[in-house]
């Protein structure tokens, strides 16, 4: 009897052992993914590039555990019959192939 109370006990701390490992791993993804693709999306939208534009590469100094996706889409923009300066979409997703994990970062910017 004793020796069934110990085992499930020790499954027990195992399980909660395990969840909170990945629940730390979970955690340090929505940390660091947000502001590595903020990062990206600054030198995208900086870099002086045009639309339809794709890069994809990895935090190499920062993180090599995190890789990047960018793409920048022109989108004709109509207003009552008025063609107006396109729109840019511009996208950055960031992902950590190790978990699967993937954050997208979107935004829109008028073309000057």
């Amino acid at each position: 009897m004793a020796l069934s109370v110990m085992a499930v006990v020790l499954v027990s701390v195992f399980r909660m052992g395990a969840q909170t490992m990945a629940m730390e791993a979970s955690a340090r993804f929505n940390a660091v993914a947000p502001l590595l693709a903020q990062q990206k999306l600054g030198e995208l939208i900086t870099g002086g590039h045009e639309a339809p534009y794709t890069d994809s590469g990895r935090f190499e100094n920062q993180n090599p555990a995190y890789a990047w996706k960018a793409d920048m889409e022109a989108i004709p923009f109509e207003m009552s019959g008025i063609t107006v300066s396109p729109i840019n979409r511009l996208e950055v997703k960031v992902s950590l192939e190790s978990s699967g994990q993937t954050f997208t970062l979107r935004t829109y910017r008028m073309e000057e």
